[in-house]
């Protein structure tokens, strides 16, 4: 079994992050954005009032609990440049080891 990706695109930008441990489940909660430095295809840095919350839960599995798998929602917000009344998400499915 091979797997491939291509990443066109990358990019990097600061986030909050606070998450919280109950018993095997794992909640997270993150807030990014505002500056961001784009590398791959275009490679560029902006400063926009675009900002990335995201919130994910995870259930941890095994003896030492290093493996988790969960499910989360990222949310694109873009105040000033779209009608509040309309935003973009994206869920996701993950499985993680944390070591």
């Amino acid at each position: 079994l091979q797997l491939w990706t291509l990443i066109f695109e990358s990019a990097l930008y600061p986030a909050l992050s606070l998450e919280s441990n109950l018993g095997d489940f794992v909640l997270n909660a993150s807030f990014g954005g505002g500056a961001f430095l784009f590398f791959g295809l275009v490679n560029d840095g902006a400063f926009e009032s675009v900002f990335l919350p995201e919130l994910s839960v995870a259930y941890r599995l095994g003896k030492r609990k290093i493996f988790s798998v969960g499910t989360g929602v990222m949310f694109l917000i873009a105040p000033g440049t779209a009608d509040l009344d309309e935003f973009a998400f994206i869920g996701n499915a993950f499985a993680r080891w944390t070591f």
